[in-house]
């Protein structure tokens, strides 16, 4: 007999299905549909409804896969675009670098064509100035031959005038000695005359006596002959004078005839002096004429000298303006070998460019599984700052390329794609892992590719690692300061701790050191209780009344710390119910928060090293970028989402200061990188053990879907990820 089933009996189970398709139609693919045992139409109902919610979760990730290949696509596109740019900006540049060479060629050969004009017609002048000298320093030359030759008849005419002229001067001299020699005999001759004048007045004075004398001698008496006597001895005296007379005027005659003689070769050399000087006036005249023709031809050619030298002037500057030319002919020419090499290495860049690509990250982000709500805000934000940091140049002259790899919340395929990252993508470095089962599956992929991982997640600590940069925060820079702060009085005095989370690896060790740090506390036995369900779990109802039942049992104020992740986030809040017993998570941020009903979740309590409410001028901006970039004036930022914008900009700042994206370079770099983090601080990584410095921020939900900051750290909180201690003592907000 088959048992039926009372229409009103389905009522409910009906009710309850449609209300859940109706949350399922409305987006909310978190939803746990009920009554799905069994083989009625309501259980079956129940099933189609549970097998549409998961095809709405497939189709959401394979439409999240569909998303990320055609970002992927995207950035591919702006690299070979920002390739092409740059080859095009380098082109564009040698291109007009070249026209404007050759321009500039082309005027200076327009300007060398005419200044060659203006030498050759310069040269030409020249050349005829030249034949023209050359013509006047010819008659100049035959002129200057003509005066040399008469020069040298005038030297040898002049030499025997000067000895006919010293002939001249000694017969002077001569005739000067025979006519003084004259005038001597001449003087004597005039005593002499003196002395026969003195005689004939004595011999008048006698023959007048002797005429008186006769005139008695009419009677001839004895006085005549003595008269007579005397006047016989006078003319005996005047005739010995008359003799002196005669020889001293044949001495006047000899001496005379000598003066004559004299002068008559005084006259003869004077005439030779004078045919001498004749002579010398004719080549005197020659050489007046030959001068006149040097004179003629020294002007002639000083003209042409004059002509020649304003020729060479203009041909000088001429040449001047031609090796000007020349040389901004040889510059375009160089500029156009310059241009040539710049376009060879441009067109080499180029082909570099296109055979390396940009230069690649990975980032290992899931876009479907249970900690996909997680993840995708972190691929989001990493794509954004990817974009930015290409707008502003991208990295060493190339643009950096984020390849997406979904590992769809499962950490065998994280360390899979990793592989496939570093191996054949050849990406240079990776973001991502997410949760700490799926780092740890990688670290072997990064110790045999060499491989750098900045990893975005607060994690269980006690690691290590050369090939990770651990960008979220170990326990006590996290967990174990808030928990200090809570077990104050100021922080409300609990003393009880109920431990919940998924069974993976971040819980069970977070449970591990958070169990330790309160055993050193004093706390344990009842005080404690850890309950630990599957990855993914929806059914969380029988930990919700335990966690009842323990807040409940007293002996001190109840706190729940929750490791709980990803999806299972949604179902264990919806089905906690409210904030009848606080709860410390450490795994719901802004992000989280926003896809959760406030009202859930208001009340309980967050402690991460950032919140999207700290008040920095730094948080500000970036909130401004990131909705602006999200197209959301809401848009939220979380600690994950923090931490990655963190990671890449270190990365970024020590592949520059490197100079390289060889992994092993970028690690030596990155401990002397600091960056401005979103809360404030300059943070930087610790070159002991590869994380970063951070601060802590406790905050409480509220109603209206943010995240109060209630308590901070006074400032940075050094990572100590190998043994967690107790936090320093820390101020509150």
């Amino acid at each position: 007999m088959v048992k039926s089933v009372s229409p009103f009996s389905r009522k409910p189970q009906l009710a309850e299905l449609a209300k859940a398709a109706e949350e399922i139609a409305a987006g909310d693919r978190f939803v746990k549909v009920p009554h799905q045992t069994g083989t009625d139409a309501a259980a079956r109902l129940a099933r189609a409804v549970e097998a549409m919610r998961q095809a709405l979760v497939e189709a959401d990730a394979a439409i999240a896969e569909q998303e990320a290949d055609r970002e992927v696509q995207e950035q591919r596109h702006r690299s070979m675009e920002s390739f092409i740019g740059k080859f095009e900006g380098t082109v564009t540049g040698v291109q007009q670098n070249l026209s404007n060479a050759a321009h500039s060629m082309r005027d200076a050969a327009g300007a060398l064509v005419a200044q060659a004009g203006t030498v050759a017609e310069k040269s030409q002048q020249v050349q005829t100035g030249a034949a023209t000298a050359t013509s006047e320093a010819a008659v100049l030359a035959e002129a200057a031959g003509q005066l040399d030759q008469s020069l040298g008849e005038l030297e040898g005419r002049a030499s025997r005038a000067a000895q006919v002229i010293t002939q001249a001067v000694g017969l002077v001299d001569s005739a000067d000695a025979t006519i003084r020699g004259l005038s001597d005999a001449a003087g004597r001759i005039g005593g002499m005359a003196r002395t026969i004048s003195d005689i004939a007045g004595q011999t008048r004075m006698l023959a007048l006596n002797a005429t008186i004398e006769a005139a008695r001698a009419g009677e001839a008496g004895k006085g005549f002959a003595v008269v007579a006597a005397e006047v016989k001895n006078l003319v005996t005296e005047t005739e010995k004078a008359t003799a002196e007379i005669d020889g001293r005027a044949g001495e006047i005659r000899q001496a005379t005839d000598q003066a004559v003689a004299a002068m008559n070769a005084i006259g003869g050399s004077m005439h030779e002096v004078n045919a001498l000087v004749a002579a010398i006036a004719a080549t005197m005249h020659q050489q007046s004429a030959a001068s006149r023709a040097i004179t003629d031809g020294v002007r002639a050619t000083a003209a042409e000298a004059e002509s020649m030298s304003t020729s060479i002037e203009d041909v000088a500057e001429a040449s001047s303006q031609t090796r000007a030319e020349a040389d901004s002919v040889h510059a375009a020419a160089g500029a156009l070998g310059q241009q040539s090499d710049t376009l060879g290495q441009a067109v080499g860049t180029f082909l570099d460019d296109l055979d390396h690509g940009a230069i690649r990250i990975g980032i290992l982000h899931s876009l479907s599984g249970g900690s996909a709500v997680g993840e995708r805000p972190l691929k989001d934000v990493l794509l954004m700052e990817v974009a930015a940091l290409n707008a502003r140049g991208g990295l060493l002259g190339r643009p950096v390329e984020a390849l997406l790899y979904n590992p769809r919340s499962d950490a065998k395929r994280t360390a899979e794609l990793a592989d496939q990252a570093l191996g054949q993508d050849r990406v240079q470095a990776l973001f991502g892992a997410w949760s700490s089962t799926a780092r740890k599956e990688t670290l072997p992929v990064l110790g045999r590719r060499n491989g750098l991982l900045f990893y975005p997640s607060q994690y269980e600590g006690a690691e290590t690692d050369a090939n990770v940069v651990y960008c979220g925060a170990p326990p006590n820079q996290q967990l174990l300061p808030a928990i200090q702060y809570l077990m104050s009085a100021e922080g409300g005095g609990y003393s009880r701790f109920y431990l919940i989370g998924n069974d993976t690896l971040y819980p069970r060790l977070t449970h591990k050191v958070l169990t330790d740090y309160l055993r050193g506390r004093g706390i344990s036995g009842q005080s404690l209780r850890e309950t630990l369900l599957p990855v993914g779990a929806d059914d969380w109802a029988r930990a919700v009344a335990d966690i009842r039942a323990f807040a409940r049992a007293g002996g001190g104020k109840a706190l729940v710390v929750s490791t709980v992740g990803g999806d299972s986030n949604f179902h264990f809040f919806r089905q906690l119910g409210g904030a009848e017993v606080p709860v410390l998570t450490v795994s719901i941020g802004e992000a989280e928060a926003a896809l959760l009903d406030p009202r859930l979740l208001a009340g309980h309590m967050v402690a991460w090293n950032y919140l999207m409410s700290i008040d920095t001028p730094e948080n500000q901006a970036f909130l401004r970028q990131w909705r602006q970039h999200c197209d959301d004036p809401e848009a939220v930022v979380n600690d994950a989402m923090e931490a990655s914008v963190m990671a890449l900009r270190l990365w970024a700042a020590a592949v520059e200061a490197c100079g390289s994206t060889e992994p092993d370079k970028v690690r030596a770099a990155l401990p002397g990188q600091k960056t401005r983090s979103l809360t404030g601080f300059d943070v930087s990584v610790d070159d002991t053990n590869n994380h970063l410095h951070k601060p802590c921020l406790l905050g409480r939900m509220q109603a209206d879907g943010t995240i109060a900051i209630v308590w901070r750290s006074s400032g940075l909180i050094a990572p100590e990820p190998g043994q967690p201690t107790p936090a320093p003592a820390l101020a509150a907000e």
